[in-house]
């Protein structure tokens, strides 16, 4: 977290982002020195350990403010490794040149494989 000021910081929550309900907290690190010339403050926001599913929303206290995140997501590996498997695969297909130039064979294979992975 950057600050021009020098607010301290006390805690940070994590929250359910359609409940508002914390499920979350941490203290915040104390300055860690500055970012550059206008934030001249910095603190240390780790939230590290959390790794729960779902749509959530972090909000620090700084004595009597408090900073508000956007709404953001944490979704399992499948959705990650989904598209990396995706990714590998084609420039795998590509690099390799199994295929003549412009043939439409590796994308049929991507989207085949896409299809059988999305429904496990």
């Amino acid at each position: 977290m950057c600050s021009e000021s020098s607010p301290v910081p006390d805690s940070l929550k994590v929250f359910q982002a359609n409940t508002q309900r914390p499920v979350f907290s941490n203290p915040i690190n104390t300055s860690l020195s500055g970012w550059n010339k206008e934030f001249s403050y910095l603190y240390g926001v780790d939230f590290t350990n959390f790794n729960q599913i779902g749509e959530w929303n972090i909000s620090v206290f700084a004595d009597s403010s408090t900073l508000a995140s956007k709404t953001f997501t944490i979704q399992g590996g499948k959705a990650l490794y989904q598209r990396l498997i995706i990714n590998a695969l084609l420039f795998y297909l590509v690099t390799k040149q199994t295929f003549p130039p412009f043939s439409i064979l590796p994308y049929l294979v991507l989207y085949l494989i896409y299809r059988i992975i999305k429904k496990t």
